[in-house]
């Protein structure tokens, strides 16, 4: 026995039901997944036409603005070339002056008096917090 309009699957479990019933056809129609997809994509289609939003290709409106980075990218390269490049200055090893420091703070250290070295070690401990 085959209900008409509804799919062969839906006509089978339409069968436990009871036939007569019209409400029970339409729960089924309403179940079936692919009747439920051409329904939304009528939705979405009339949703569409009533819009009246005109639909547009995404690349057209990213192309579009090709052209001004050409250009801006032509611009940038003769505004480098027309400045003159900064002088390269050679390399000097600063490590040289660095060692004359350290051969100076030691030779000022061995010049203080025993004394005055005691008591800046004694100050360090009092600021780490540790004892004299």
């Amino acid at each position: 026995m085959e209900i008409e309009g509804a799919p062969l699957r839906i006509s089978r479990s339409i069968r436990k039901l009871n036939v007569s019933d019209a409400l029970h056809v339409l729960d089924a129609k309403r179940k079936d997944p692919l009747h439920r997809q051409d329904e939304l994509k009528r939705e979405l289609w009339s949703n569409n036409q009533s819009d009246c939003i005109e639909t547009t290709d995404l690349r057209i409106k990213l192309n579009s603005k090709i052209p001004d980075l050409r250009e801006k990218l032509k611009r940038c390269k003769t505004d480098r070339s027309k400045v003159e490049p900064k002088p390269i200055a050679p390399y000097q090893r600063k490590t040289q002056g660095l060692r004359t420091r350290l051969n100076s703070l030691k030779a000022e250290r061995t010049a203080r008096p025993e004394e005055e070295h005691q008591e800046q070690f004694q100050r360090l401990n009092v600021i780490m917090g540790g004892s004299p």
